[in-house]
């Protein structure tokens, strides 16, 4: 708080990059809320298999959603 009232939250929020931790809770929060708040598998090999796979799924999910956008002359 002492830090953020001295030099403003917006040179504290860059500082220590709230941004970059923001984006990753925002995608587990995306993951958890699509495929669950447990892995299926049992063996650590098999759960890094699932999450990778998971992973290629919701960056499918973000570019199926994204808008085609081009430079405009």
């Amino acid at each position: 708080m002492i830090e953020i009232a001295a030099k403003g939250q917006q040179t504290w929020q860059q500082h220590h990059q709230y941004g970059k931790r923001s984006g990753s809770e925002t995608a587990m929060q995306r993951y958890k809320r699509t495929f669950g708040n447990q892995l299926h598998a049992r063996e650590m090999s098999n759960q890094e298999i699932e999450v990778m796979i998971a992973c290629g799924v919701l960056n499918r999910f973000t570019s199926l959603g994204m808008p085609q956008s081009y430079k405009s002359v």
